[in-house]
Formats: C-alpha cells, structure tokens, sequence
C-alpha cells in the first residue's frame, strides 16, 4: 500500500513477548501494531472488517509515516 511500510502477519501472542502494548486489551479482535525499525511498537488499534474504514485508516498512518520519514531525511 506504501512504501513506508513493510507488512508482517504475526501472531499477537508474539507482540506480547517483545512489548506490553498489547496489555489490558482484548484479544478477540484482530489488532493492528505499528513498530518501528527496531521493532519497538508505537501504536495499536483494532483492524475493522469494513474494507474501506480499513484503507482509511491505513492510509492515514501511510501518509503520517512517509511525513515523518520526510523530516527525518
């Protein structure tokens, strides 16, 4: 979708082990995880069946992620 991006499916049990991002928060909703680099999460939020909420959504932080990687450069 972008190429600030590198998308990765993994278990969220897997993103426990690395961070507690995930604590307090309900499993049985698919979750998105935003990482940096070094594989340090910075966000998360709960991945929508409706497609186009989905893109939206993506979209958004694809344009946030590409801004930041401009100020960096």
């Amino acid at each position: 979708m972008n190429g600030a991006f590198v998308t990765a499916l993994v278990p969220l049990s897997t993103v426990s082990a690395i961070s507690n991002i995930l604590q307090d928060k309900s499993m049985e909703e698919p979750r998105l995880v935003i990482l940096d680099g070094g594989l340090h999460p910075l966000k998360q939020s709960v991945v929508y069946a409706k497609a186009q909420e989905a893109e939206r959504i993506i979209g958004e932080l694809a344009q946030r992620s590409a801004a930041g990687a401009a100020k960096m450069a």
